[in-house]
């Protein structure tokens, strides 16, 4: 997500406007960082907004975190959102080639890493200097600056 062209005006969309897709692309770069509970309040701000890769993120962090229960949860979600999914889903774990653009997500080939912009040290260092807040509806997580947004775009532009 941090190497879409678009992924910097998302982020700062997220700054100026709340957009969710920024909220999607701010959750990666937390994750990538090493914040994955923060990453997870963003992905689901963004899922709650209808974005299937936000909950298919979700799915992921659950099932890396072990939460098995919640990363089916995430993974119905994501199969929701799927336009082309058939309706009603079905009680158990759906198959995924019934459900084409979650399906496509999850064939997408790991690309090698070898050259791909990553967050490097000034921009780790900006996350890990964001501002926090712990609201008590729903905890501690990092909010973004348009500094990270003006840094992710200096990443892409090398």
């Amino acid at each position: 997500m941090i190497n879409e062209p678009d992924a910097y005006t998302w982020l700062d969309g997220l700054v100026t406007r709340w957009e969710p897709r920024g909220g999607l692309v701010f959750g990666c770069l937390l994750d990538l960082t090493g914040l994955p509970y923060d990453a997870q309040w963003w992905w689901q701000f963004a899922a709650g907004a209808g974005n299937l890769t936000a909950a298919y993120c979700l799915y992921l962090h659950h099932i890396r975190m072990g939460e098995l229960r919640d990363a089916e949860h995430w993974f119905h979600q994501a199969a929701r959102l799927d336009e082309d999914a058939p309706a009603p889903l079905p009680p158990a774990m759906p198959d995924v080639l019934g459900y084409p653009h979650l399906a496509a997500l999850m064939a997408r080939p790991m690309p090698d890493a070898t050259g791909l912009p990553s967050p490097d040290h000034a921009l780790r260092e900006a996350i890990d200097g964001l501002p926090a807040t712990n609201n008590e509806m729903c905890g501690p997580f990092s909010l973004p600056t348009g500094d990270i947004a003006h840094q992710l775009q200096e990443l892409a532009a090398h």
